[in-house]
């Protein structure tokens, strides 16, 4: 599943706001701007979206709490879209934008891979506190806990993949007690043929 666009329909400053994920074939799109752009709040929008408001909504201060209303496009696997709207309500708060009929959120939940809320946020939504703790935990903790720990703030788990490969390179460069195999360590032991065969 992808997000093919997010509505702002009524949450925090914005009202009617469409963020156009669809991208041309495009992977991966940046959201940025300065401090109080609105980042954060079109985070929380999508989390809203895809598990519900719940109970009490910072970004309630420009809307009402029955005003809220945020919307999207997700585009499924087998390349369909399902467009969706979310209000702060008890009932029938997810809403099919196409049928106007409500949309089960166990069916949204099983198209998300059965994916928590904190899960999905960890997943998709690294923000910078998030990564900073990641990247502190790893120097704090240092070796595969760190790697782990940061793979799990932050969602990046091919963190070990990259580390693995690096591991693999620099084995095949330098080995401390390896004669031959490693490029360094062949290099050496020329030099010390060489420096022998000067000397005599």
């Amino acid at each position: 599943m992808k997000i093919d666009a997010l509505r702002l329909l009524a949450f925090g400053p914005f009202t009617n706001k469409v963020i156009d994920f669809s991208g041309n074939g495009h992977g991966l799109h940046i959201v940025f701007g300065p401090n109080e752009a609105g980042k954060s709040t079109a985070l929380r929008a999508t989390l809203g979206l895809m598990y519900g408001f719940g109970h009490t909504v910072q970004d309630a201060w420009l809307h009402d709490y029955n005003k809220l209303e945020v919307g999207g496009t997700l585009r499924l696997s087998d390349g369909k879209r399902l467009n969706l709207n979310r209000y702060k309500r008890r009932k029938n708060d997810l809403i099919n934008d196409d049928t106007g009929k409500p949309f089960d959120q166990l069916q949204l939940d099983a198209l998300l891979g059965k994916m928590d809320r904190q899960a999905f946020e960890h997943a998709f939504g690294i923000s910078h506190q998030s990564l900073r703790q990641g990247v502190e935990s790893i120097l704090a903790a240092g070796g595969e806990l760190g790697h782990a720990l940061f793979a799990a703030t932050s969602g990046l788990n091919i963190l070990k993949q990259v580390m693995a490969g690096l591991d693999e390179k620099q084995n095949s460069l330098f080995k401390p007690r390896a004669r031959k195999n490693a490029v360094i360590n062949a290099d050496m032991a020329e030099l010390e043929t060489l420096n022998k065969d000067l000397r005599a």
